[in-house]
């Protein structure tokens, strides 16, 4: 091999090994913004979520339903409601990030087997009232259900 392919060879190489390097900083910037929005939503949970479906728990437990709440992952929780009227109706909901736009919170509503349009609200939108906003909407799925 001469020294002309042999320069373009090792040339190729070097550009090769630094598009593998800056691909590898793409990844680890993406999961450090990631485990950001994860920690800023683990603050939110502590702070806002976990205390409002609480106090709404309790007054679903007072009135006799059912309540389990349940921390799927850092990034997730999951309450479930058994209804008890006439006919026993169950429903869930799931709050998590959202795995596509991690500046968002990904809110998913199921009634029985059937699933609802999820929710997407940006983090600094979360408040108790919009909390009570997602129960009220579960719970009322169940009559549409």
């Amino acid at each position: 091999m001469d020294d002309h392919k042999r320069k373009e060879f090792r040339n190729l190489l070097t550009s090769l090994d630094a598009d593998r390097e800056v691909s590898r900083f793409r990844e680890r910037d993406q999961k450090i913004e990631k485990n950001r929005y994860i920690y800023r939503f683990e603050g939110l949970a502590r702070d806002v979520i976990l205390p409002t479906l609480r106090e709404l728990m309790l007054d679903l437990e007072h009135k006799g339903h059912l309540t389990r709440l349940t921390r799927k992952a850092a990034d997730r929780y999951r309450l479930d409601l058994q209804i008890e009227a006439k006919t026993t109706r169950r429903c869930a909901l799931e709050i998590a990030v959202h795995p596509k736009e991690p500046g968002k919170v990904k809110v998913d509503y199921a009634w029985g087997w059937t699933a609802g349009e999820p929710d997407a609200v940006l983090l600094e939108e979360v408040d108790s009232g919009k909390v009570a906003e997602w129960v009220l909407k579960l719970v009322k799925g169940l009559s549409l259900s």
